[in-house]
């Protein structure tokens, strides 16, 4: 038995999923951006912190340690600067929900790297605790 309708159903299913595709076009270019923006940093991070490398469970640096050279910890700092500056050029309205949340965990941890290495400047009196007694 043929039904009457179903070349309209079909109609409205390839139409609905035209109106879909076309959202997630949009959408996908801001996820490809976010999801390459944040391999990037998260390669970038461990490779310049190779004992949080490790602590991770990345062991391609074990044999390394940190930089805590001046040069080193400005050149870290300058880099984290420009990969917060990248994550808040995109729109994150156009970002799904799983992404969203990501996004917003990265610059809250970029941000809070930045305050600890920048602002407090926690790393030079760490580091001063360190050779003090020599």
């Amino acid at each position: 038995m043929s039904d009457p309708k179903r070349p309209l159903r079909l109609l409205a299913i390839a139409l609905g999923l035209a109106v879909l595709s076309l959202g997630c076009g949009r959408s996908g270019r801001e996820e490809k951006t976010f999801a390459g923006l944040s391999k990037d940093f998260f390669e970038f991070y461990f490779e310049n912190n190779p004992v949080s490398a490790t602590a991770a469970g990345d062991h391609r640096y074990d044999d390394r340690m940190n930089d805590m050279s001046l040069d080193g910890r400005n050149g870290i700092l300058d880099t984290q600067r420009d990969y917060l500056e990248r994550l808040r050029r995109i729109d994150t309205s156009k970002l799904s929900a799983a992404s969203r949340v990501d996004a917003q965990c990265l610059e809250e941890n970029i941000e809070m790297f930045l305050l600890y290495d920048d602002d407090l400047r926690a790393l030079d009196i760490e580091f001063d605790a360190y050779i003090d007694p020599l």
